[in-house]
C-alpha cells in the first residue's frame, strides 16, 4: 500500500517490515517514487527488515541505500532445535522440555549517509 500514499511517504523516516520480502517490496516501491521524482531521492524512508534472508543480505551487502538492515533471526537454528525437542518428546519419553531460545541479530548496512547516521 505504499505507492497509494503519494507524496505522504516523504514524511516518513523509516520502513519496519514483518519480514524481509515486504521489506524488498517496500524497496521496488521507493524505487519506482525515485524514478518518478529524482529530486526527493534523500527524503525517501530508509526499510528494515525481519527474518534475516539471503536475498535482502544482498541488498545490505550492496549498500542499498534505502535498506537500513534486517533482524535475522537464524532459522537454521530454530528448526534444530526444534526437531531436537521433538525428538526428545517423541522418541525418548521425555514429559519436560528445556526451554531454549534462539536469539535474533541486527544486520546493519555499512552504507553512511552524514545527515541520517549521526
Amino acid at each position: 500500500h505504499l505507492n497509494e500514499l503519494g507524496d505522504e511517504i516523504f514524511g516518513y523516516n523509516i520502513i519496519f517490515a514483518c519480514n524481509d520480502e515486504m521489506a524488498i517490496g517496500a524497496l521496488a516501491v521507493l524505487e519506482s517514487l525515485a524514478k518518478e521524482d529524482e529530486g526527493n531521492i534523500k527524503k525517501l524512508p530508509k526499510i528494515i527488515g525481519y527474518d534475516g534472508t539471503p536475498e535482502i543480505k544482498k541488498f545490505i551487502d550492496e549498500n542499498n541505500q534505502h535498506i537500513l538492515g534486517t533482524v535475522d533471526v537464524d532459522i537454521q537454528a530454530q528448526a534444530r532445535k526444534a526437531i531436537q525437542t521433538m525428538h526428545d518428546l517423541l522418541l525418548r519419553g521425555e514429559s519436560k522440555v528445556k526451554c531454549d531460545l534462539v536469539s535474533p541479530k541486527k544486520i546493519k548496512n555499512k552504507w553512511k549517509n552524514s545527515k541520517t547516521h549521526q
